[in-house]
């Protein structure tokens, strides 16, 4: 039998962390950020905190990692289950910490702790992002993380013909069916309709590198321009292999440019100053969600701004071709602002 406690993720965007209680185990699947500045934490008291036998970090944007500061704060001590990369993109400093990706091999069922056997697989969301079975003599759970497997340059492992007692799946955009192929004909069609430069604020892990392999790809007349935090990513390529289709971002020498900054809600002054220069002399395009009271929200409905949502997560759609293609008993769809029951 499992028992799970929803500690932020469902009915919100943000916030995803899940108190798992697996006889005889006791987990934590994530410990998101809200964007809500008056209750911003995982809903869990330091009691159940510290009832945990482990912390499984599925990757590294902070409306799944956000709040590990936190946890230890409230006393955390026990294992941290994270890929190397997730650990590093998260800069943590955490000596109690299992690199699953270097003692787990990957698609294979490994015993992890006496009684419990793990799966892993990549998720195709960004760097380091993984989904995992957990599975005692009794049950077994599987936790999607932000699982996309129609991703332009991740790598993503099938979730396929698994078995298991309860799924967490992530279904961001329930109600929405756009595709990459949908993005990219509303991008074109902007790109015809205005002669100005682009800027485009994104995630600095994730979504940034994959526009900017489909944009190259597709637009040989566009020159790349990308800040200090995304190139960085970039000169790593070679080192991300495991996670990472082949790919080679070569700019051309265009006058025309699109301008990639790796801050979404264009919370930085220099963000903030970089914007307001193409507000006056240029186009943004806003490719996720904006954040409450966010700058990029502030300024999503004026003239020379465009939101066209760059998908990274799956729709109901897709998550009901991966339910059909497995055997759950019972699934929890998260990360959605809707409460979406199957």
């Amino acid at each position: 039998m499992i028992r799970l406690s929803v500690a932020g993720g469902i009915g919100e965007h943000g916030r995803n962390c899940f108190l798992i209680r697996q006889s005889p185990f006791t987990y934590i699947l994530d410990c998101g950020l809200s964007q809500d500045t008056f209750d911003p934490y995982p809903h869990l008291d330091s009691t159940e905190i510290n009832q945990a036998d482990f912390l499984i970090i599925s990757h590294c944007h902070s409306d799944h990692a956000g709040a590990f500061l936190w946890l230890r704060q409230q006393g955390f001590q026990k294992p941290l289950l994270c890929t190397r990369a997730t650990y590093e993109l998260l800069h943590l400093d955490y000596d109690n910490t299992i690199f699953i990706d270097e003692t787990f091999p990957r698609m294979k069922t490994s015993l992890c702790f006496p009684g419990l056997e793990i799966k892993w697989g990549r998720s195709g969301h960004c760097i380091g992002s993984i989904w995992l079975t957990l599975a005692t003599s009794q049950s077994k759970l599987l936790y999607s993380g932000d699982y996309y497997p129609d991703s332009q340059l991740y790598y993503c492992d099938s979730i396929d013909q698994t078995d298991a007692d309860l799924a967490i799946i992530d279904c961001a955009y329930a109600t929405q069916t756009f595709t990459a192929v949908d993005w990219l004909y509303q991008f074109n069609k902007l790109l015809e309709r205005s002669n100005h430069n682009l800027l485009m604020p994104v995630p600095k892990n994730g979504r940034g590198l994959e526009l900017a392999a489909l944009i190259l790809s597709q637009r040989l007349d566009l020159k790349l321009i990308l800040d200090e935090s995304l190139f960085k990513q970039y000169t790593q390529l070679e080192q991300n292999k495991l996670w990472l289709k082949p790919y080679n971002l070569k700019s051309s020498d265009s006058l025309r440019s699109v301008h990639l900054i790796g801050d979404p809600q264009i919370q930085l002054d220099k963000s903030r100053q970089l914007a307001e220069w193409y507000l006056k002399n240029g186009t943004i395009i806003l490719s996720g969600t904006c954040y409450k009271d966010s700058y990029a929200e502030q300024i999503s409905r004026q003239q020379h701004v465009h939101t066209l949502i760059y998908p990274i997560h799956p729709n109901l759609t897709m998550v009901k071709e991966l339910i059909k293609h497995n055997h759950f008993k019972k699934v929890v769809l998260f990360h959605s602002q809707e409460i979406i029951e199957i």
